[in-house]
């Protein structure tokens, strides 16, 4: 699921004219939209994603996201 959900937008990139094209006003935004919501289910359904992001990341930087995220 997450291979897919990074992949989708990808086909957006090799459009000669990107923001005029009938492909990325149609199909593209909605790999897009696609895309994100399958990378938020992923969030969401991972129960230790918190300790994998800590890895990736760093604590401070992770924690720091997370009270921005919190009070907006």
């Amino acid at each position: 699921m997450l291979p897919v959900a990074i992949l989708l937008p990808l086909f957006t990139l090799f459009i000669h004219d990107a923001y005029q094209s009938f492909f990325t006003m149609t199909i593209g935004f909605s790999l897009l939209y696609f895309s994100f919501s399958l990378l938020l289910t992923y969030f969401l359904l991972n129960e230790n994603i918190n300790a994998r992001l800590d890895r990736i990341f760093g604590k401070v930087v992770v924690n720091t996201v997370a009270v921005v995220g919190d009070s907006s």
